[in-house]
């Protein structure tokens, strides 16, 4: 479990049971007074940490994609449209007789 979750876990644990506020503690041979080890607590915690660079990566990359599959519905788009009055066109003009004779 991090450190800074357990130090949060305290925090809450003294003000839920009217208990003395933290004085001050040690971290890694380091001293810390009640400010910092409160701001340390409100740290997020390291898998949050990690969850939080993820999404800040993957943010531009899925921007990317989504420019690109407008991109190709774009251009199916007009490949339909321009299908479509090949269609028309095909339709409207008479199919040619195989039976008709050409006189020169």
């Amino acid at each position: 479990m991090d450190g800074a979750i357990k130090l949060d876990r305290l925090i809450e644990f003294g003000k839920e049971n009217n208990a003395p506020g933290l004085l001050g503690g040690y971290i890694e041979e380091q001293a810390f007074g009640p400010d910092q080890l409160k701001s340390i607590a409100a740290l997020p915690s390291k898998t949050q940490l990690q969850a939080m660079l993820l999404a800040a990566l993957q943010r531009p990359i899925s921007g990317f994609v989504g420019v690109l599959y407008q991109r190709l519905a774009s251009l199916l788009r007009v490949l339909n449209a321009i299908a479509g009055k090949k269609d028309e066109n095909d339709e409207q003009s008479p199919a040619p007789d195989d039976h008709a004779i050409i006189e020169e």
